[in-house]
Formats: structure tokens, sequence, C-alpha cells
């Protein structure tokens, strides 16, 4: 899929400007594809100029994203303790961070945590101790998740408190294929840290130059996929949990985002629909630019 977002082209209406500026998005599902549609895109845009006695450039100033992949050996394993934990088995593109929580025995001390995924033929391993260098409390969470501004340890999230979510129904639930199935939560929040929204896009060194993630602030609620393999549709669409820094994309950490108003009384109203039976967990997730809090709902659906 190609998204043209914006056309640039001069200010006067009647004075055709020597150079116009289009940027967009285009996005696959594999990485095949994406270099494909990426050598096309190149293609015609080099012939159009060409045929027009023009020239055109293309530059790509934010790294490419490869597509989301629901691991093949569904948790994977992780050891001590057997192979499910709660782990996610559904991926999305860079860091999705604090939202697996793996409960340690006792006397764990200074023995190693180990998460084994193989998936299209590769194994990757993540590793966790109790060493202190690696301690996290609310702080840390806040300044990595981008409340605490591009320096970090902004004022306004002293004292901050994780949102209060309730989901409304059962937590487990079932479904048929194409049916649009209502969701709905509650969500508040203690005001902490005031709502922000994102400054506009920085210049190569800026970006470099911060110490920590820079995210807007204000409470936002999310539904996404936490297990599943098939393909699910929410409506309306959702606020990315993921660390997208894409201009344009309705995320957090895109430039000029705001958090939209809060819905009256709290309350977020969505609907599903699942492509494919089987088993899913969605994840609902409120989150106030610093701190989260998180409830699970499972359905199965059959044909």
């Amino acid at each position: 899929m190609v998204t043209v977002g914006s056309i640039h082209g001069g200010e006067a209406m009647n004075v055709i400007h020597e150079e116009v500026r289009m940027n967009g998005t285009f996005r696959s599902l594999s990485n095949d594809d994406l270099l494909r549609v990426k050598r096309r895109i190149e293609e015609i845009a080099t012939g159009v100029a060409t045929a027009n006695q023009c020239e055109a450039s293309l530059s790509y100033p934010i790294p490419e994203f490869p597509p989301t992949i629901n691991a093949e050996s569904a948790w994977g394993e992780i050891e001590p303790g057997g192979p499910d934990q709660g782990q996610p088995t559904h991926f999305i593109p860079r860091r999705n961070r604090f939202l697996v929580r793996i409960v340690i025995p006792r006397g764990f001390d200074k023995k190693e945590l180990m998460w084994t995924l193989t998936t299209r033929g590769k194994t990757e391993r993540a590793y966790a101790t109790l060493k202190r260098d690696y301690f996290i409390d609310d702080i840390v969470i806040m300044n990595n998740s981008g409340a605490g501004g591009a320096g970090g340890g902004r004022p306004d999230t002293i004292g901050n408190k994780s949102p209060v979510l309730k989901v409304d129904g059962e937590k487990s639930q079932v479904a048929k294929i194409g049916q649009a199935v209502p969701l709905t939560a509650f969500a508040s929040d203690d005001g902490k840290p005031r709502p922000r929204a994102m400054p506009m896009p920085l210049t190569e060194a800026a970006r470099a130059a911060r110490g920590t993630p820079n995210s807007a602030t204000g409470l936002r609620l999310s539904w996404f996929v936490y297990r599943g393999a098939g393909k699910v549709t929410f409506d309306p669409s959702q606020i990315e949990v993921r660390e997208d820094y894409r201009d344009g994309t309705n995320s957090p950490w895109s430039a000029g985002w705001r958090t939209p108003a809060t819905p009256p009384d709290g309350k977020w109203v969505s609907r599903v629909t699942f492509s494919e039976p089987g088993t899913y967990v969605l994840r609902c997730l409120a989150h106030d630019g610093g701190l989260m809090t998180s409830e699970d709902v499972t359905f199965v659906v059959s044909r």
C-alpha cells in the first residue's frame, strides 16, 4: 500500500514552483514485496520526471520497518518455570516496552531467565536477571516511555500514578468470523504528567542528541493483538502502542501528535472483527504517556 500524505510546491496559486516535494509511506506484507515496491516507486518517479524534462530524487529519512510477524512456535519457551508464562505471540515492529511480566520462583537470586523464540527458521533469545544494574522503577519506566521528555526527568512526572482501567464484560468470550464485537473500557487518570503534544519534526542532529525517548502525554487507550495469528481489525483504528516515530502516523511518538480528548465519562467504545478462527488475546492498554495499566480479554473465534 502506497500513501502520499502531503504535497508541497510553492505558495502562490498562479505560479508554477520549480520544485515540488511529496511525502508518504509504503507498506507490504513481506520484505521481498517491500523491496519490489520501493524499486517500482523509484522507476515510476524517475520515468515521469524524465518524460517531462525534469529531475526526480528520492530519500528515505526513516529506516524501513519489517512486517508484523506471528511466531510459528507460538509463545516459544521461557525457562525456568515452563514454556508458557503469558508472553505474547503477536509481534509488531519497533519497541514495545514493559508489556511482559514474569513471576520468578523464590530463591531465583543470581539465576538467569531465558526466552527462546524461533520463527522463519531463525532463533532469538532474550535474557533477564535480578542484577541491580537492571533495576526498574516508575521513574525508569516513565523516562523510557517518553513522559520525561527528550532529556528525561520532567518535574510533572513526579508522583505520577498508573491510570485506572476497567474493561467491561467477561474476560473470556466467543465470536464468529466477520462478526463485529463491541469492546468497552473505562479509564481515568490523576492528570500527571500534564498533557502535552509532541513537538514538530526535529532535525537529524536534534534526533541524535536525545538522551531518552520523547512522546506526547495525556490519558489514552488502545486495543491491540497480544496473541493470535489471524488478521484482526479494530474500529475505529487504534492509537499505536509501539514507538513509531514516522511523521503523520497515529502514534504518540510521531511529530506533532496530540492526545485526543478523553471521551465522556471516561468510556472508550470500539469494535473488533476477526478474519480467521482460533484463540486470540486482545490487550487493552490505558497509558498516560509515562505509566500504563492493561487488561486482557480472550476470544475463541469460530466460523
